[in-house]
Formats: structure tokens, C-alpha cells, sequence
């Protein structure tokens, strides 16, 4: 009977535990402009997803390798990024990666990793040498990377 009372109570500390956590990500939620996050990006990759792992009710990683560095230095072969709920940093990031899809990632240093700014906004996948901005519009790779080097050289 113990066992059962500590069991639950192990239970109940638990579901706590997340929805305390989950709140305080929803709370943080910020939206930032494009021009702010490429400046509050640290390091702006263009990079393929070579790997993902899920943790339960703590945060998601992904494996990326850059193919090209369009703001930062970053001489590593991969970038491990951290997102998705219940992950602080993450700003209730609500991000999907997919292993094998090429993306353009606005990127913040956290100890050893880094996570998306403004959470799943800073991170766009490419299809076809396009890319989805702002909701519907698609442009080219290139036209987007113009767009960011005049935004962060201003």
C-alpha cells in the first residue's frame, strides 16, 4: 500500500511538474520582428537536419549540418540546436525537424547549444531552392539571403 501512496505521489509531482513548466514556456513566447532576429541571432546557418532526438517532458535536439555560415563563426561540422515545448529556451517552440530537410536557422548560443530566436519563426525550410516567408510568400534562397545580409549590415 506504501508503494501504491508514493507511486501516486511520484505521479501527481510529476504532472505538476509539467504543466508548471509548460506554462512558464507559454508565458515567455516572444515574437520578434525580422530585423530583430537577425540581429539577436548569434549564428545564421544554412544546414541540412542529420539527426533528432526526443526526450519526454524534457527538451528536443537536433543534429545540423551547415553548409553555409551566413552570420557568426562557427568552424564545427554539426550544430546541436535545442527546441520544443517544454524546453525554456525554446519560448514555446512548437518546431518540427525533419531528418534530411535543408533549413535556414536564426540561431542563439545557450551554454553548449544553440536554439532557434524567436522560436519556430527563425527557423525556415527550403523546398525546391524556395522558402516560405511571411505565412504564404515564397522566395528563393538567394533573394532571402540578400534580405539578410542588408538587414544585418544596417
Amino acid at each position: 500500500m506504501k508503494k501504491i501512496i508514493k507511486l501516486s505521489y511520484t505521479l501527481i509531482i510529476s504532472v505538476v511538474l509539467v504543466i508548471v513548466l509548460n506554462t512558464l514556456s507559454l508565458a515567455k513566447t516572444v515574437i520578434y520582428s525580422f530585423s530583430e532576429m537577425c540581429k539577436k541571432a548569434d549564428l545564421i546557418v544554412i544546414g541540412q537536419v542529420l539527426e533528432t532526438n526526443t526526450f519526454l517532458l524534457t527538451e528536443n535536439t537536433a543534429i545540423i549540418e551547415p553548409s553555409s555560415v551566413i552570420k557568426g563563426i562557427y568552424e564545427e561540422n554539426t550544430v546541436k540546436v535545442r527546441y520544443g515545448l517544454p524546453f525554456y529556451y525554446a519560448q514555446c517552440d512548437t518546431t518540427n525537424f525533419v531528418v534530411g530537410k535543408e533549413y535556414v536557422l536564426f540561431l542563439r548560443k545557450s551554454d553548449n547549444s544553440y536554439y532557434a530566436v524567436g522560436a519556430h519563426s527563425g527557423v525556415y525550410l527550403i523546398h525546391d531552392g524556395k522558402f516560405v516567408f511571411k505565412g504564404s510568400e515564397r522566395k528563393s534562397i538567394e533573394t532571402f539571403l540578400e534580405l539578410i545580409k542588408a538587414t544585418i549590415n544596417n
